[in-house]
């Protein structure tokens, strides 16, 4: 499950250097906590926020053509 919001949100932020973003959070998890719980809470976190990217960008180029 982790699996497909790591992929999604590589996806949806493919323009901002997500991938490092990802390793730091899930590696900065992974070496404080020692198991994978927060590794899974932070991929999920960031697969939310780059949906609401994304959403947000859609409704921006949306509204930019309804005004065309």
């Amino acid at each position: 499950m982790a699996e497909s919001f790591l992929v999604r949100a590589i996806v949806l932020l493919r323009g901002e250097r997500a991938f490092p973003v990802l390793l730091a959070f899930s590696a900065m998890a992974f070496f404080l906590v020692g198991n994978q719980f927060l590794v899974y809470v932070s991929l999920i976190t960031l697969g939310i926020f780059a949906s609401l990217k994304y959403l947000y960008k859609e409704s921006y180029d949306l509204a930019i053509s309804a005004k065309l």
